[in-house]
């Protein structure tokens, strides 16, 4: 049997508590190695939030599925509560969660814990608790979860793609100010990238970059010319 590839995804989840409310998985190759596997989403972590929050909080929901294929109409929300009384249990997922109210760093912090969560492999990236105020425990089952969490992986994926362009550009700008090659910037750690696009405009720094790699490349000619003598 053939070995297949390896393919890393994504995952954004969304939590109450320890219970995944919901969940999206999507891939992870369509990116630079580099900018894959050093996401930072930290400027927009607000503004996920604060769609989660007014998600969370929503009491007009949608909680009917139309399945094209069966033709037939379902509602969740309907499903779980006959499930329940069928089998003669406390609809558990409806009841509301804990009601947490504390102050940090002197700002008063209230609502319901939630939590999302970005993944590569199920590795952690970024996960942050947030508070949920008047938290709607039917949304779990709601259409509108479904679809701003989509809508949140979109966001997510063309803030990369953004950060994927600038980081192609970049490599051109070090390329061509510094005359260096692209298996060159690849070695790069992260602090001497940044310490050669911040000077790009700074003459002397430029000169004296290009010197040392021009020396360095020299040293390195010599070096395999005397070993294959």
């Amino acid at each position: 049997m053939a070995d297949k590839t390896h393919e890393n995804i994504f995952k954004f989840s969304i939590y109450q508590g320890r219970n995944v409310i919901s969940e999206r998985i999507f891939s992870a190759d369509s990116f630079n190695p580099v900018i894959r596997y050093s996401v930072d989403i930290r400027p927009i972590i607000p503004e996920i939030i604060q769609r989660l929050q007014r998600t969370l909080s929503r009491r007009n929901l949608s909680f009917n599925r139309i399945d094209e294929n069966a033709h037939v109409n379902y509602n969740f929300l309907k499903e779980y509560q006959n499930t329940c009384y069928d089998f003669k249990v406390r609809a558990e997922k409806l009841r509301k969660p804990f009601y947490i109210k504390k102050e940090i760093n002197g700002k008063i912090i209230k609502g319901t814990e939630c939590r999302f969560g970005l993944y590569i492999n199920n590795n952690p990236i970024v996960e942050r608790d947030f508070p949920v105020d008047q938290y709607n425990p039917a949304v779990r089952f709601s259409y509108e979860i479904v679809e701003t969490n989509r809508e949140l992986v979109e966001f997510i994926t063309e803030f990369l793609k953004q950060t994927d362009i600038k980081h192609m550009w970049d490599d051109y700008n070090i390329i061509h100010t510094y005359g260096i090659y692209i298996n060159q910037i690849r070695e790069l750690g992260f602090r001497k990238r940044k310490e050669l696009i911040d000077n790009v405009d700074d003459s002397q720094f430029v000169r004296k970059v290009r010197n040392e790699y021009r020396s360095t490349e020299r040293r390195t000619n010599n070096r395999q010319q005397e070993e294959s003598q």
